[in-house]
């Protein structure tokens, strides 16, 4: 049985076995990071489709993983035995953070790592649209109307330095995109009420940028689990101590 705090919820993805999936990860209370995979997602659950939110802590009997996932953090999990506890506060999701921070990404790959929390300078933000549409033609809810997309056509992406550009980013600063569903979500709260894409971009860029100046920010990066590249799979935005 492994007590874990929730901070990361990444966009959902399709699945041929679970139809949607979700990738989950957090840290136990004894500092380990735990990448929780996969996660059915289910379009009209409460709780936004998956038993858990960001920032909870959950007691759940973990399992291994698939066979193919080979990243030492996978688990699964025994979804009978899910029972969430209470909700952290920012100075206890800081907490927690610090107790795992790196320095830089290539710190984390160093040590064979496929999370870790990185603590960013950030120099830019943009949002790449692909499409404004956000039904799914294919899909009714329970009412028989067009259910919204839940993978939205877009990529938001920082730009940013780790806190030790040796050997990480000293000569190119990194160019990420974002995979936390805050990102998904944020894009269709936009388009709902706006389709002019240099509008779009602003609004998009004023939360990602603008908002979180005053806010304390880490990244939890992880790598995608077949082509083992790096994404910023959360962003944590805390309330300054």
């Amino acid at each position: 049985m492994d007590t874990i705090l929730i901070l990361c919820r990444a966009v959902p993805e399709e699945s041929k076995k679970y139809f949607h999936t979700v990738c989950v990860a957090g840290v136990t209370d004894k500092g380990e990071f735990r990448r929780i995979y996969p996660v059915p997602f289910k379009r009209f659950q409460q709780r936004a489709g998956i038993p858990f939110r960001k920032k909870e802590w959950i007691e759940a009997t973990v399992l291994p993983p698939d066979r193919g996932d080979k990243r030492v953090e996978s688990r699964k999990l025994d979804f009978a035995t899910v029972k969430v506890l209470r909700r952290a506060d920012d100075n206890e999701v800081r907490d927690m953070v610090a107790k795992c921070l790196s320095p830089s990404v290539k710190s984390i790959e160093s040590r064979g790592a496929s999370l870790g929390f990185i603590k960013p300078r950030i120099v830019d933000c943009e949002c790449i649209i692909k499409s404004t549409e956000e039904l799914d033609r294919s899909q009714v809810d329970l009412e028989g109307r067009l259910a919204g997309k839940i993978k939205l056509d877009q990529e938001s992406r920082y730009k940013f330095y780790c806190q030790e550009r040796k050997g990480c980013c000293e000569g190119r600063l990194h160019n990420i995109e974002i995979r936390d569903w805050e990102a998904n979500e944020l894009y269709r709260n936009v388009i709902r009420n706006e389709k002019k894409h240099s509008v779009i971009k602003h609004k998009v860029r004023k939360k990602w940028l603008d908002w979180m100046i005053d806010r304390d920010m880490y990244f939890m990066m992880g790598t995608h689990h077949v082509f083992k590249t790096w994404m910023i799979v959360s962003v944590l935005y805390l309330r300054k101590p």
